[in-house]
């Protein structure tokens, strides 16, 4: 719905100042550079094997292991920073 949202007010004609930030977002390079690699290296091992240990599930079924799989959600939630 976001994208919708977004693309329709492209288009319209209603809000021409919204659509030249739009673009001008689009356009521009990220604005946080931040690697998914360099944000795991700063997390204590020791300390984080003790959450996934207290966590992990056996065999989470369909269910994806949430939150114990850093590349995934490390990357997911620098996508939801920038984002916002």
């Amino acid at each position: 719905m976001r994208l919708r949202h977004k693309i329709r007010k492209l288009v319209d004609g209603k809000s021409p100042g919204e659509r030249e930030k739009t673009y001008a977002r689009l356009l521009r390079p990220n604005p946080l550079p931040v690697e998914t690699r360099r944000v795991i290296e700063t997390i204590d091992p020791a300390s984080f094997e003790q959450i996934r240990r207290r966590y992990v599930v056996a065999d989470p079924g369909a269910d994806w292991p949430k939150y114990l799989d850093l590349d995934r959600w490390i990357g997911v939630n620098i996508r939801r920073i920038r984002q916002l």
